[in-house]
């Protein structure tokens, strides 16, 4: 009985609890559903072939790597320094692919896996009732594993913490 309020699970796990609930302020409809890989990347084609310049040039998987990097840096597209000239082909075109990428997501009602993070977090900043509620229900938090935690994630538990009631463990 003791350990019943106790909450164990992934950050992502934690904020797909958390949209199911909530996502309708954010305008998504309640039964949103999560892109699979294949997805993913079958809607990210369909935005590649509709851009003039880019549809035959680069590769999907590159953009989808990308725009993961883009999401979980801090929260939202900012892009990492450049790495080589192929990296800023992509970066001349990754505004507009991510643009349309999320377009397409939101038409379908859809989030990908790291948008999962990304709108809870917003969620969040968006809604101080939301937020203030998080923070009475989970006054006291462990992170393992905290030597993983990117930038997403770190922001999140920023958000709860005001109670300072946090624990991490991690590999130094």
């Amino acid at each position: 009985k003791a350990a019943s309020g106790v909450v164990l699970s992934t950050f992502h796990s934690f904020c797909l609890r958390v949209l199911r609930s909530e996502i309708e302020r954010l305008g998504y409809r309640k039964d949103f559903t999560v892109s699979s890989e294949s997805e993913t990347r079958t809607r990210l084609r369909r935005v590649l072939s509709d851009i003039d310049g880019v549809r035959d040039s680069f590769s999907p998987d590159l953009f989808l790597e990308r725009i993961g990097m883009m999401k979980n840096v801090d929260g939202g597209a900012q892009l990492p320094p450049e790495e080589s000239e192929a990296d800023e082909r992509y970066a001349k075109w990754l505004p507009e692919v991510y643009e349309r990428y999320q377009s397409a997501l939101r038409a379908a009602n859809a989030v990908d896996f790291d948008d999962l993070l990304l709108l809870t977090l917003k969620l969040r900043r968006e809604h101080p009732s939301v937020l203030e509620r998080h923070r009475q229900r989970f006054r006291y938090m462990m992170v393992d594993e905290f030597q993983d935690t990117n930038g997403v994630q770190y922001a999140l538990l920023r958000t709860l913490a005001s109670h300072r009631n946090l624990c991490v463990v991690g590999d130094d």
